[in-house]
């Protein structure tokens, strides 16, 4: 009776009424499910299992995977990254400044001239006649006038003029750092890249299965 309920016996009853006891399990898509389920069962096919209702056990099934699928994603993910194994400082650095540089020279030039000139000249002319009872003379007429030798001017005359100018510079900056800073030597990284290239994801979630599905009892 005891067999009947362990991994195996309620895989193999699901077989006998044409169901699959694992067509629930939710995986990453890059694993094959077949494999799993054969890493299941090889681990798991003599351990009685903590559910022994075959529907209730397959419905747990579905939820533990739904549930582990993120852990699932990311083993997945850590595994398929690609690095150098004998480098343990790999850095990169970008920088982009965005500089303006204000060059605001303002240059003015004010040139002002004003004139006015003018040159006037004032005549007076007299004339003088004498009678026939006297010698003394007399005036007769009297013309006063001006003259505008040079005339007159008046004006002005203004200048003036002024500068500006911007610089704008982006200036950018990437570099890439690489390699061992001599913390560990190149064997021991070789090591320890060989150990976690070693893992097996099927295996791991074969063990996870064990965990929450199976009682430590063995026939």
């Amino acid at each position: 009776m005891l067999s009947q309920l362990t991994l195996t016996g309620m895989n193999n009853y699901g077989e006998m009424i044409n169901d699959d006891l694992f067509s629930d399990l939710v995986l990453p898509e890059v694993l094959d499910k077949d494999v799993v389920v054969n890493a299941i069962l090889t681990t798991c096919s003599s351990l009685p299992v903590a559910y022994p209702d075959y529907s209730f056990l397959k419905n747990q099934i579905k939820y533990w995977s739904k549930r582990k699928k993120p852990i699932f994603d990311k083993w997945v993910w850590l595994l398929s990254q690609e690095y150098n194994p004998l480098y343990n400082y790999d850095r990169t650095e970008e920088y982009s400044d965005n500089e303006v540089v204000n060059n605001s020279g303002t240059k003015s030039d004010n040139t002002s001239t004003s004139f006015n000139s003018s040159n006037v000249s004032n005549n007076t002319v007299t004339n003088k006649a004498t009678s026939y009872e006297s010698d003394t003379f007399k005036d007769t007429t009297q013309n006063i006038g001006s003259d505008s030798i040079y005339g007159s001017n008046s004006g002005n005359n203004n200048t003036s003029s002024s500068e500006n100018s911007d610089t704008n510079r982006i200036l950018t900056h990437k570099a890439r750092l690489f390699g061992n800073i001599g913390i560990t030597t190149s064997t021991q990284m070789l090591s320890e890249s060989w150990d976690w290239y070693n893992k097996d994801i099927p295996m791991i979630i074969a063990e996870e299965f064990k965990c929450d599905f199976c009682l430590g009892i063995y026939n």
